[in-house]
């Protein structure tokens, strides 16, 4: 529920962090190229307003990227916690070489506390936000990772609900609209 929370300028104020810290990495063609690969893309203009957890994942993991190259090492463990925890969960799996940088970086036993610290501080937002929206105890960072990956309960959807494939196609030709003729 909190993914819906975020600010539509958000996903620009990360790109812009990360040129920053291009400028000052690189020669004076970096910043130019960065920004040309960041704003040109397709999926900026369409699915980083689009309010999805996927699209607060990307935007995090932007800002990891950037924390990264600033050596801003403290603040990584929020931001990844954010892109996983809150965002998609199955975002760690692209943000382990970051996490893994950090680590080397800061430390295996600063690391275990920055990460620990952060995932508690996160979960307990995220635990609290979904109780409230589903008037009962819900972890649906947990939820979504029992479902999807063990497949808990059978696969049950009881939670979420189930839409037909004809759902899909509407909405896929909905995101579209302006990609298709």
């Amino acid at each position: 529920m909190l993914d819906l929370c975020w600010p539509p300028f958000l996903p620009h104020y990360t790109q812009c962090c990360l040129q920053n810290c291009v400028t000052h990495m690189l020669t004076k063609h970096g910043p130019i190229c960065t920004c040309c690969l960041l704003h040109w893309r397709l999926a900026v203009f369409f699915s980083d307003i689009a309010l999805l957890p996927t699209s607060l994942a990307a935007c995090m993991s932007v800002a990891v990227l950037g924390l990264s190259h600033a050596k801003a090492y403290n603040a990584v463990p929020w931001f990844l916690g954010i892109a996983v925890i809150v965002g998609w969960p199955f975002a760690g799996l692209a943000l382990l070489p970051l996490m893994l940088d950090n680590i080397r970086s800061t430390g295996i036993l600063r690391s275990i506390l920055n990460f620990t610290a952060a995932a508690v501080v996160i979960s307990c937002f995220v635990f609290a936000a979904d109780t409230f929206v589903y008037k009962k105890p819900v972890f649906s960072t947990l939820n979504i990772l029992l479902y999807n990956v063990f497949g808990v309960d059978g696969g049950s959807s009881t939670l979420y609900g189930v839409e037909d494939a004809l759902f899909y196609l509407r909405n896929g030709l909905l995101n579209l609209n302006i990609v298709l003729p």
